[in-house]
């Protein structure tokens, strides 16, 4: 998604560049649409994504009785809000189970790399000779591919 993510910036912010304001400056609407976006949808997530099977409204009765019983012969419950510290030591302690680390690591390996290329890459294509509106569409064309 790294790729759709910076293709769609990249046009969002053209987009929120082509706004003119005498009492803001434009690259401050980019925090107050997104922000909001953000807000939007957490408050969808919210209501949409239950908390259990059993509050899943598109589930029939049958279906959330499979559900449960998925989760009992997994042995994972329905609800436990619970802090047990023997599994706080068991997920950090990288001996017991590596694929935590080896994915954590690899996330952030990854993240360093796609962090500094989208940060940077309109800095870039700007310093080729084209405007900050150019090289907005020009990520986005490139993320796109």
């Amino acid at each position: 998604m790294n790729g759709f993510g910076n293709m769609f910036g990249a046009l969002t912010s053209y987009g929120m560049g082509q706004i003119h304001s005498d009492q803001m400056k434009s690259w401050r609407f980019i925090f107050i649409i997104e922000g909001a976006a953000t807000i939007l949808w957490a408050v969808v997530i919210y209501f949409v994504f239950p908390s259990s099977p059993m509050r899943a409204k598109w589930l029939s009765e049958e279906e959330s009785v499979h559900a449960v019983e998925r989760l009992r012969s997994n042995r994972t419950g329905v609800l436990n809000r619970e802090w047990k510290m023997y599994q706080v030591k068991e997920a950090l302690n990288p001996f017991v189970d590596p694929t935590g680390w080896i994915l954590f690591w690899g996330c952030v390996f990854n993240e360093v790399v796609n962090g500094g290329v989208a940060t940077y890459k309109t800095l870039i294509i700007k310093s080729i000779g084209w405007n900050k509106f150019q090289s907005a569409l020009v990520c986005s064309a490139t993320c796109a591919h």
